[in-house]
């Protein structure tokens, strides 16, 4: 693993910053739905991810939200993931064959406490 995670910060902890784009309700659905594939393949790399803010919205979804992972080399496994992530779904609208969905997502190293 440690050839493998050699930045300056992929030892460190991470934090993960999700925010829905801004066209309508389906781009909060798809926000909700990267946190919790956050969260479960947190919970299957044994990271210990904790949602430390969540706001929100009126359609289901939420409009940004924050995880904190404080294992080691979190920041390392996830600072690939920084981007805009867009999903692209069939519309039932006759008029509109697509419906793009986007949501921002920022990775930061989370330094941990060294003993």
């Amino acid at each position: 693993m440690s050839k493998l995670l050699r930045g300056p910060y992929d030892i460190e902890g991470a934090c993960v910053i999700i925010k829905a784009g801004i066209s309508g309700f389906y781009p909060e659905i798809w926000a909700e739905q990267i946190l919790q594939m956050y969260i479960k393949w947190a919970e299957k790399q044994d990271l210990g991810g904790r949602i430390v803010e969540k706001c929100l919205s009126k359609n289901g979804g939420i409009k940004s939200a924050t995880i904190e992972f404080e294992s080691k080399y979190a920041y390392g496994y996830l600072s690939g993931e920084r981007g805009v992530h867009s999903m692209i779904s069939s519309s039932q609208n006759t008029s509109v064959s697509h419906e793009a969905s986007m949501a921002a997502v920022d990775v930061i190293p989370l330094f941990l406490k060294q003993l």
